[in-house]
């Protein structure tokens, strides 16, 4: 036993393993992207029907029912979105990044629903395309909180830059207002 330990090892045998090692080495790391790359191209393209089937709706967490697909990509169920409309403050907008919405895309084919399904639902995605997005205007309440900070700032810089005459303007007032009492 002490023999074998105390031979030394023959480096041809070391650097044909060592050498065997390294050509495993680098075929995994060459041949393993390769092989999930054909993976991924071999297997069926879905269609972005089924993608969206496999995804809850963002704001009943449950899968989609007519699904409705936004202009900034994001999807929802038509019930969902247009419930969300009508007791939101913000109407007409998308509930995840409040993008003005104009314009929704039904993700599914319309003759697989019976006549009388699709007329209700393209007559709902008409009201909420258009009638809605109408009432997006000068009005709509990001448009009021960027002009109230406009004016904030603006009145804001007024003081700043006319300080002392305000700062006159409220000594004469005291003043004014401190000699008044004293006559009386």
């Amino acid at each position: 036993m002490e023999d074998i330990l105390r031979e030394e090892p023959d480096i041809s045998v070391l650097v044909t393993n060592f050498q065997i090692n390294i050509i495993i080495s680098c075929t995994i790391l060459i041949l393993v992207p390769f092989i999930y790359k054909l993976r991924r191209i071999s297997q069926p393209v879905k269609t972005e029907t089924e993608i969206i089937y496999n995804k809850e709706c963002p704001i009943c967490f449950n899968f989609f029912q007519f699904p409705i697909k936004s202009q900034c990509g994001h999807v929802y169920c038509m019930d969902c979105i247009y419930t969300y409309w009508e007791k939101s403050m913000w109407k007409t907008t998308c509930p995840l990044c409040r993008r003005p919405l104009k314009r929704l895309q039904i993700l599914e084919d319309e003759n697989n629903y019976s006549e009388s399904t699709r007329k209700k639902l393209l007559e709902k995605i008409k009201q909420m395309s258009s009638k809605e997005s109408l009432k997006l205007s000068l009005l709509s309440i990001p448009f009021i909180s960027y002009i109230n900070g406009i004016l904030i700032s603006l009145v804001w810089t007024l003081l700043i830059l006319n300080m002392d005459k305000l700062i006159k303007c409220i000594f004469l007032m005291y003043k004014y207002l401190y000699n008044r009492n004293e006559v009386t």
